[in-house]
């Protein structure tokens, strides 16, 4: 698996900290407009600059009704094609679509088009919606610790038959305010559970938890959070 750290954009100190870390990967953090979406192409070089590897944009500050969410996401997918970005994290709407498939048809064709991987959060998708995915290139982002799919310490059978149909295209640890390996979710059991499934892609830590007198980004608990993971992922029996 590649252990990613998410990062801000604009923010280099955040891409020495993770050449610091010694991540395999970034996930940029993008506030859709600002800059422009059409500007993707600075992200993927402030990344190959630093020397990382760009696992993907994560866009933030989407439109919570579906039209505008959906032209966001259009427009974001065409800069990130041009850009050489490969992937897009985003959430859905707060307020969905009452016919996902049918309205998702125009970021599909967009996805394809491109080449670009869309990756929604699945603690966001209504259970219809979750059902439906993955469809094209607009696949999920497994959000352990937060969704209903994947909520407690095992990997339940629909989630490792995603796996094994190739629809998910990231995991995402949310420690809920808490360090990971400190809350509820048992992470190792996860992982395991992931590995065992044949899951072999990109994994994340959420949101950081604050530890002592972190800054706004709260780089503690980001080295914390990463730190825990690599544990996890260095525990796991090799394979032969």
């Amino acid at each position: 698996m590649k252990l990613a750290l998410t990062v801000r954009y604009g923010y280099d100190e955040e891409l020495i900290f993770a050449q610091q870390l010694g991540a395999d990967a970034v996930v940029v953090r993008f506030d859709l407009g600002d800059p422009q979406d059409t500007a993707l192409s600075p992200v993927a070089h402030r990344v190959q600059i630093a020397g990382l590897q760009l696992a993907g944009v994560e866009l933030t500050g989407m439109p919570d009704t579906f039209q505008p969410w959906s032209d966001g996401l259009t427009g974001a997918l065409v800069a990130a094609g041009s850009a050489g970005v490969d992937r897009l994290f985003c959430a859905s709407p707060t307020r969905q679509s009452t016919d996902l498939a049918e309205d998702l048809e125009a970021v599909m064709a967009t996805a394809a088009e491109t080449g670009v991987n869309v990756c929604l959060d699945s603690s966001r998708l209504l259970a219809e919606e979750l059902a439906w995915l993955p469809a094209g290139d607009v696949h999920v982002e497994l959000a352990m610790g937060s969704a209903p799919l994947l909520a407690g310490a095992d990997l339940p059978a629909q989630g490792a038959d995603r796996i094994r149909a190739g629809g998910i295209s990231g995991v995402r640890f949310d420690g809920n305010g808490q360090p990971l390996g400190i809350g509820p979710l048992d992470v190792p059991a996860c992982i395991a559970a992931l590995a065992a499934a044949g899951y072999d892609g990109l994994i994340r830590a959420g949101a950081a938890p604050l530890l002592g007198e972190d800054d706004d980004w709260n780089p503690k608990g980001a080295a914390n959070d990463l730190g825990y993971l690599r544990a996890v992922l260095q525990s796991l029996p090799q394979r032969s």
